[in-house]
């Protein structure tokens, strides 16, 4: 019995003396283990790694060792004269399209920078541009909205009444005829004596012509005669009064307008475009002699307009082919 007692006292004093100095190695020695070191069919132990990053290592500072061992770093922003220089050219090369007629291909690349380069001094231009590409490919919708765009990044920058005007023109594309109107007259009455006034005032005219109020569009074309003479307003408008009263079937008073055109602007290429025109309404009269006469003196007094006297050549054998045609139908009849 007093040998079981010694063995027991002598066993719990080894672990009093023991167990302590296992914890305390534990401590100051944590060992990491990497288990993907561990061979699936073995069962030998790998040596363990000391793990030696430090607790008070930075998040930074470990990037920054990724870097230096290749990785790409993501590329970073450039610069706002980068950014302006890349979009100034990357618009010249879209007007490049857009002065060749080719306003989809200009739209492309309009359409990329406003994407792209959200921040640039430019887009406020090139939203003008876009959107006159736009109307020009008759996307009446699109143009609506970039210029309205335009005006509301700027109301009154450079650009906002050829903004207004082009805005207006697209409604009235669209036979939107009432907000056509409302905004011609808004440019009418901010800026009544401007070039931009005069042009609203003679669209405000062709939708009463398109609404068939010629009384109204006449008005407004004779107004435009007797405040801006001698002008290319009173050119324009003249020959818009001439062309409305042939369409009314008031043909001696267009011959009329288009002779005061002829003779008052004698030294000027509206002059033989008038006398053109008056065979032109003679034609549509009826009147083939007239008409006839009319080119022919074209071909005289505007020999050296050559474009003119090749148009009135053609113009005088399309006459023969009518009145014989005429002469057909006549001797049916008959």
């Amino acid at each position: 019995m007093r040998k079981a007692y010694k063995l027991l006292y002598y066993f719990i004093l080894i672990l009093i003396l023991y167990v302590p100095v296992f914890s305390q190695n534990d401590n100051e020695n944590r060992i990491v283990v990497n288990e993907s070191t561990f061979d699936s069919g073995t069962m030998s132990t790998p040596e363990p790694t000391v793990q030696k990053t430090s607790p008070s290592q930075s998040i930074n500072e470990v990037g920054s060792e990724s870097d230096n061992n290749g990785i790409s770093p993501e590329a970073k922003e450039k610069t706002p004269e980068q950014i302006e220089n890349e979009v100034g050219d990357l618009f010249k090369e879209g007007k490049k399209y857009y002065d060749k007629e080719d306003y989809d291909g200009a739209a492309a690349i309009w359409e990329r920078i406003i994407q792209n380069y959200p921040t640039s001094k430019q887009l406020y231009n090139i939203k003008y541009f876009l959107a006159n590409a736009y109307q020009y490919e008759g996307d009446y919708d699109k143009a609506i909205l970039t210029f309205q765009k335009v005006l509301a990044e700027k109301p009154k920058g450079d650009l906002s009444d050829e903004t207004r005007y082009r805005l207006a023109n697209c409604y009235s594309n669209q036979q939107k005829y009432n907000y056509a109107d409302e905004i011609y007259k808004d440019i009418i009455s901010k800026n009544p004596d401007s070039k931009s006034s005069i042009r609203a005032y003679t669209s405000m005219a062709i939708i009463y012509i398109r609404q068939r109020n010629y009384k109204r569009a006449e008005n407004i074309f004779r107004n435009i005669i007797k405040y801006f003479p001698n002008s290319q307003d009173e050119i324009n408008a003249r020959f818009q009064l001439a062309s409305l009263l042939a369409q009314t079937n008031r043909f001696k008073s267009a011959v009329k307008e288009y002779t005061v055109i002829e003779y008052k602007f004698s030294n000027t290429e509206w002059a033989p475009r008038a006398a053109i025109d008056i065979g032109d309404t003679y034609k549509l009269a009826g009147d083939i002699e007239m008409a006839k006469e009319a080119y022919n003196r074209v071909m005289f007094q505007y020999y050296s307009k050559e474009n003119y006297v090749h148009e009135a050549e053609e113009k005088i054998n399309s006459l023969k082919n009518v009145q014989e045609i005429n002469e057909k139908v006549y001797d049916e009849e008959q």
